[in-house]
């Protein structure tokens, strides 16, 4: 028996923070717009909507990305073109306390390492709530350095 700990087809959570950085930009766009619209010189108005643009046009185009790179990586582990690893977790070296580097351990003998929300698989270490942890007895499939599926398996 086996418990679905992660699965790539089921993640959305980088396509709704790229919605919600947009969100917020926007918000702050049009505020700003609202405080120097009735000002006589073109400056502040002309720099207010680049803001808005630039803030709202990144934003999207980000979340254009991270939704592409999410849907190739939900079709290649439905076409089975990933590499499946079996057994105990070890080796695990979590997250340093800084927040900065990476998560790194082993599965079956296949390393593997991963920056916080980085890539379009699994990007939660296990200090934010990710599914990896010492001593599990996971099945991990991968497709290169994106892991995008991980398995509970029964002891």
């Amino acid at each position: 028996m086996t418990t679905a700990l992660y699965d790539v087809c089921a993640d959305a959570s980088a396509v709704r923070g790229d919605l919600k950085s947009g969100g917020v930009g926007l918000v702050l766009g049009l505020l700003l717009v609202a405080i120097v619209w009735r000002r006589r010189d073109l400056a502040p108005r002309v720099l207010a909507l680049g803001f808005l643009a630039v803030w709202v046009g990144v934003s999207a185009a980000n979340a254009i990305s991270d939704s592409r790179a999410q849907r190739r990586a939900c079709a290649a582990l439905g076409a089975g073109h990933v590499l499946v690893a079996e057994g105990p977790v070890t080796d695990f070296s979590p997250l340093p306390s800084d927040g900065r580097g990476f998560e790194s351990f082993r599965v079956g003998g296949v390393f593997f390492r991963k920056a916080p929300g980085s890539g379009a698989g699994l990007s939660r270490v296990s200090v934010n709530g990710g599914p990896i942890r010492a001593g599990r007895t996971l099945r991990v499939a991968n497709a290169g350095e994106e892991i995008l599926k991980v398995e509970e398996l029964a002891r």
